[in-house]
């Protein structure tokens, strides 16, 4: 009986000192926007894997809001986040509402925001300090990147997280896919 009982206490703690599973290592805060280049993805969604981003989205964030399809690109709304997703096909015979490819994310919400504090409302200033650069040329809209990821098809490092600023302001963090476009 005793030899049983330690053996399950050198048991358990072996399990302890392993390294967490997948799924506590998976899991961030809900409203984190990582920009490290190895990190994709927003909240609980996560670019990649084996399911469609249509379907990993719809997983991360319920229903959406609003679903408005255009030939070979939808967009998702979620109004109570703040989250507006584009998905395309790259040219696939797909749905891009059912199966398309994560393009890119404008997420609006003040709970949104990075591990250095950055969100939507922040100063531009503190926008440009935690910045690897300025958008420029980069961007359709002014701003300053905050996450850069490696492109093979680029073969360059790319932006993966923009704060987009007007009038001083954060007004949206953009997440950019980390596939080829």
């Amino acid at each position: 009986m005793r030899l049983a009982i330690l053996a399950t206490a050198v048991a358990a703690a072996a399990i302890a000192c392993l390294p967490a599973g997948s799924a506590a290592a998976a899991s961030r805060h809900p409203f984190l926007v990582p920009v490290s280049a190895a990190a994709t993805g927003f909240g609980p969604f996560r670019e990649g894997g084996t399911q469609s981003s249509a379907s990993a989205l719809r997983q991360a964030f319920g229903k959406p809001t609003a679903i408005v399809k255009n030939s070979a690109r939808c967009t998702y709304r979620w109004k109570a986040v703040g989250v507006v997703a584009h998905l395309t096909t790259y040219g696939q015979p797909i749905d891009p509402c059912t199966k398309g490819y994560f393009v890119n994310a404008r997420l609006s919400d003040r709970r949104w925001h990075t591990g250095a504090g950055i969100r939507p409302g922040s100063s531009e200033r503190a926008a440009r300090r935690a910045s690897k650069r300025s958008c420029g040329d980069a961007c359709e809209f002014a701003g300053y990147v905050l996450g850069l990821h490696p492109s093979d098809c680029a073969g360059a490092q790319v932006p993966s997280v923009v704060a987009q600023v007007h009038d001083g302001r954060v007004v949206a963090l953009r997440v950019l896919t980390h596939g080829c476009e």
